[in-house]
Order: C-alpha cells, then sequence, then structure tokens
C-alpha cells in the first residue's frame, strides 16, 4: 500500500539544497519511491513530501542516505500515512 511521508526539518533552504543536490539523482533508483517534493514550511524551516510504495521503502531510505547526511542535531519529525492509491503524471 503506498504512504505519504511528511517531514519537517529546521533546515534552511542552503542545507536542504545541499542535501538534494547529493540525493535526488539517487532517490529515483530508490526501492519503492514514487515521488519528492520540499519547500519552507510555516514553522520556520523545511517540508518534505514523499509518496513510497511502504513505509518501510521510505524508512529505509531515509536511514541510509538522508540521516547520514543531515547536520548534527537535525532530527525530521517524519510521520507516515496510508494512502488508496498514488497516480503519477
Amino acid at each position: 500500500m503506498p504512504v505519504l511521508l511528511i517531514a519537517e526539518a529546521n533546515l534552511t533552504e542552503e542545507v536542504y539544497a545541499g542535501i538534494a543536490a547529493q540525493t535526488i539523482p539517487r532517490i529515483r533508483a530508490a526501492k519503492g519511491f514514487i515521488c519528492h517534493a520540499g519547500g519552507p514550511s510555516p514553522a520556520d524551516g523545511w517540508r518534505v513530501v514523499e509518496i513510497w510504495e511502504s513505509e518501510e521503502d521510505g524508512q529505509n531510505w531515509f536511514d541510509h542516505s538522508i540521516k547520514p547526511n543531515l547536520p548534527p542535531g537535525v532530527v525530521p519529525e517524519h510521520t507516515y500515512y496510508p494512502l488508496h492509491a498514488a497516480v503519477t503524471k
């Protein structure tokens, strides 16, 4: 079942852009990846929204590709929501 991931972190646009430059070229090949979007959060940070084929796929990607690239002390709050369907272009 696909899941929606919403993650919020106390990051600047520059830090997000640096992480994205390293990871976005690889995320397309990640198991279970469907889509990614990122933008400023109203909570003075950055919000990432992704769709994955499963929570396990999304969590594996975070644990192995994102978490090691985060600045010290940054721990994003992330929540998964089940989806009935996910449609892309």
